[in-house]
């Protein structure tokens, strides 16, 4: 059973606490997608700039999660992207099994 008066009242949103699981359960996650995005340094995103927000988010001197997600996300994706991708000497065998 659930009440009326709740059924029948205004969509209500909800904050993700992104800002505390950065600092919390994500933060080692976020200090190696950080480490491989300085090895991997294409000039894509600023390095230094996402460093010094990371330093500040975890120092709580300011809270960068809106920027941070972001170019975190990104970075993972670059990530997967990379390891799923063939590999420059296995494509042409790729192509030759597939009869291109």
């Amino acid at each position: 059973y659930v009440p009326q008066r709740l059924i029948d009242r205004p969509k209500q949103g909800f904050d993700v606490p992104i800002a505390d699981w950065l600092r919390g359960p994500l933060s080692i996650w976020g200090s190696e997608i950080l480490a491989d995005m300085r090895l991997s340094d294409d000039g894509i995103l600023d390095v230094a700039k996402v460093e010094t927000c990371w330093r500040d988010h975890l120092d709580r001197r300011q809270d960068h999660s809106r920027d941070l997600w972001p170019a975190l996300m990104f970075q993972a994706w670059r990530i997967e992207a990379r390891r799923s991708s063939v590999p420059a000497a296995d494509q042409s065998r790729v192509l030759e099994l597939s009869g291109v």
